[in-house]
């Protein structure tokens, strides 16, 4: 069969060379507590939610997950400060040293085609593994782009984050999702062009317990797409994200697996709270807590969760239990403090239950 004219745009691909077949692409950047991995090598990916809820720094985490692991980052950033970011940096365990892998670039206006070009030659010759553009609605008003024009955004993904991808790089964009929960869907905000960008995987960011300066919080990582279906579903949460707070700053985030559907252990475990943050926190509410409802409204998680962060904590003896008006669980600091350790909760119930 002829081949198409050099110059009309065409290329024909020769199928008989590619009869062996190519394997599926396998995740291998941005890892779970447990191991498994949930971005692509060379492909775009998305996380979009909403404000302050927690997607640039789970794309930070990534950067730092990439850089501990000997890899190279860049961050093209039109929201923030070079300050606020290295301390996000910093904050979740990326060592000083390791600062100059990061390529932290301060977008404030065009790229162009020579800074399109130029940032293709680095993650193809700098061996970059993840590329952060932090965001997609910003970055395409400062190309003078609309994100509610199909055609725009499909012109912006052709000129930025397509070629980083194929250069070799994971690329994260950071996206929004539309104010009316109700109507989003499963796509971020504006034209549906920007999922159907994406040859990786999209998630939404959802919101468990909001997290501040001043309180840990939870969220959960759900799939939008997954272009080649090794990560989950559509819909499917695939990791609950913990935002762990100490001393009013952000210390930590830890991506594990999705809790199992009735499973107060992995409930328990998704919080990310101990023994010691128990006794903590009904110090601080004077030492005494009259009922669950009580624990559950000072530990910010469900009834389930706080009934079985309490058995723990009464099995340790750090906690002591009795009844209180209505039959309801009472608790209150016990006279001794012994260090504190986790108890697995089957255990912990079962001795409440003795006799």
């Amino acid at each position: 069969m002829k081949l198409p004219p050099a110059d009309c745009g065409l290329l024909r691909a020769d199928l008989t060379a590619l009869a062996g077949g190519e394997s599926l692409p396998e995740p291998t950047l941005l890892r779970r507590s447990d191991g498994a991995f949930l971005l692509y090598p060379g492909a775009v990916h998305a996380i979009s939610g909403e404000p302050s809820g927690g997607k640039s720094w789970v794309a930070q985490a990534a950067v730092v997950q990439v850089v501990n692991a000997g890899g190279r980052a860049v961050i093209l950033d039109y929201e923030d400060a070079p300050a606020r970011v290295v301390g996000r940096l910093l904050s979740l365990g990326l060592e000083p040293a390791a600062l100059g892998s990061v390529a932290y670039l301060n977008v404030s206006g065009p790229i162009g085609t020579t800074g399109f070009s130029w940032l293709e030659e680095l993650v193809c010759h700098d061996g970059v593994g993840l590329v952060v553009i932090d965001s997609v609605a910003e970055s395409l008003a400062a190309e003078g782009l609309s994100e509610n024009d199909s055609v725009e955004v499909a012109a912006w993904t052709q000129k930025l984050p397509r070629p980083l991808a194929r250069a070799g790089a994971a690329v994260l964009v950071v996206d929004h999702v539309a104010k009316d929960a109700a109507t989003r869907g499963r796509w971020p905000r504006g034209s549906g062009a920007k999922l159907a960008a994406i040859d990786g995987a999209a998630y939404v960011l959802q919101p468990r317990v909001p997290f501040s300066r001043t309180s840990s919080g939870i969220a959960d990582l759900v799939v939008a797409k997954d272009r080649h279906g090794a990560i989950g579903q559509v819909g499917a949460t695939v990791a609950s994200v913990a935002f762990e707070v100490e001393g009013g700053s952000l210390a930590r985030i830890v991506l594990g697996p999705p809790e199992t559907e009735g499973s107060a252990t992995s409930d328990v475990a998704k919080t990310h709270l101990s023994v010691e943050d128990v006794v903590h926190r009904l110090g601080s509410s004077g030492g005494a807590w009259s009922s669950v409802a009580d624990a559950a409204q000072a530990l910010r998680v469900g009834r389930d969760v706080a009934s079985a962060l309490l058995d723990a904590a009464v099995a340790t003896g750090c906690v002591s239990e009795d009844q209180g008006p209505h039959g309801a669980r009472a608790f209150r600091l016990a006279p001794f403090e012994p260090a504190p350790r986790l108890l697995d909760l089957t255990e912990a119930r079962r001795r409440r239950e003795e006799p």
